[in-house]
């Protein structure tokens, strides 16, 4: 705890990350605040879960978009103008079912809505880790990325927390306001970062998407897809098991988080190398594994605090490998890149557990949930091999 002390204490860092934690809260507040809002002035279920969902696709779309405009605009000018953008359009949600129209123009408007406001969320992840190696030293590097990993761990805790709460004493409109507020306010400290107004490397000349021809970018993308993935099955199977006892299955999920932010904090000298992420999902996978075999809160509890320990270690060995091997000019789009295999995995993650759990019950999503992981674990170890090289050098080669 001494080194992260050392390490906030670097001018600029500490005030950098409260900033872009700020500037992210919405994540985890607007998905549970659309489902109540939509769903109260709806009826429908459907129609709130389509909302959220085109909310995800706009965000999945258009975050490596953003992320590469960054090195053309600047990062102050992209994260302020959709941090605005996306604001406004989560304020017209706020307000769409007060127009006076059909009901069937409302819910097309809140889609609309939805979408852009997923679609504008600034791509504050990719733009914060490309800054990080400017300000932090070499040798604390990798727990930088592990506490920023382990730290959006309070994100999906206290962001549902937040939205439930809001709505409870407030209304739905409270919930989505929330997000609204967070947004606003943390993209305008974010922005207000002299790290942020810095001139840096002008974007790659190459055309969009060409950085996922790097290997290590690909790998990095797609295991981040499949530990949210496995991420999202685990919390489908927490609610099959346990949605009809009370905090039962909350608990659980809570457990889960709070043990990848105890393997983020206290492991991060273990997330630099070629198999750092290959062995952190092995251990994921593992976790989940026991979880399936007994579907029980104490059992579950177990196995869930061991999986946990390896998910925040998994997304710093990938920030660590694409800031080692990725020129400076091109890691915010990897980044952003990575952040929409993240995105994409949620969605498949839960898609696919729905489907297992009419079926096969909790355990079937708890299995699924394992294999995902058990394939990233394969991934990550099968993408590292061959020669590394460095940023650095990547970055003269002509």
């Amino acid at each position: 705890m001494r080194t992260y002390s050392r390490i906030l204490a670097t001018p600029g860092v500490a005030a950098l990350f409260l900033a872009q934690l700020t500037a992210r809260f919405a994540i985890g507040i607007w998905p549970v605040g659309i489902l109540l809002h939509v769903e109260g002035w709806s009826a429908s279920y459907a129609v709130a879960g389509l909302v959220v969902g085109l909310m995800t696709f706009g965000r999945a779309l258009a975050t490596p978009l953003l992320s590469r405009l960054v090195g053309r605009w600047g990062a102050a000018v992209v994260v302020g103008c959709a941090g605005g953008g996306s604001a406004l359009a989560a304020l017209g949600l706020v307000l769409a079912d007060l127009l006076p129209t059909q009901p069937a123009v409302t819910i097309a408007i809140s889609c609309v809505l939805g979408c852009l406001a997923g679609a504008s969320m600034p791509p504050v992840q990719p733009v914060v880790r490309g800054i990080y190696p400017e300000l932090v030293p070499p040798h604390h590097l990798a727990r930088m990325f592990s506490l920023d990993a382990a730290a959006q761990e309070i994100i999906f805790v206290i962001g549902p927390l937040l939205a439930f709460a809001a709505a409870s004493a407030f209304g739905s409109r409270a919930a989505l306001l929330a997000g609204v507020l967070a947004t606003i306010v943390g993209t305008a400290w974010l922005v207000a970062q002299p790290a942020l107004r810095r001139p840096r490397s002008v974007s790659s000349s190459a055309g969009m998407g060409r950085v996922l021809l790097r290997r290590t970018v690909l790998v990095g993308t797609l295991t981040s897809l499949l530990l949210v993935a496995a991420n999202s099955a685990v919390e489908a199977g927490v609610v099959g098991a346990f949605g009809e006892h009370g905090l039962t299955g909350g608990l659980l999920l809570a457990v889960y988080s709070l043990a990848s932010l105890a393997g983020g904090l206290g492991f991060a000298h273990l997330t630099v190398g070629r198999r750092a992420a290959a062995a952190w999902m092995l251990l994921v996978a593992v976790g989940l594994s026991l979880g399936a075999l007994w579907i029980a809160p104490g059992w579950l509890a177990v196995a869930l605090v061991l999986a946990g320990l390896g998910v925040a270690p998994v997304f710093a060995a990938i920030a660590s490998t694409v800031t080692a091997r990725v020129p400076a000019g091109e890691a915010t789009e990897a980044f952003g890149w990575v952040d929409t295999g993240a995105i994409l995995g949620a969605s498949a993650g839960f898609g696919l557990a729905g489907m297992l759990l009419d079926g096969g019950g909790p355990a079937a999503a708890f299995w699924l949930a394992a294999g995902l992981a058990l394939a990233g674990s394969a991934l990550a170890a099968a993408g590292t091999a061959g020669p590394a090289r460095s940023r650095r050098t990547a970055g003269r080669t002509p």
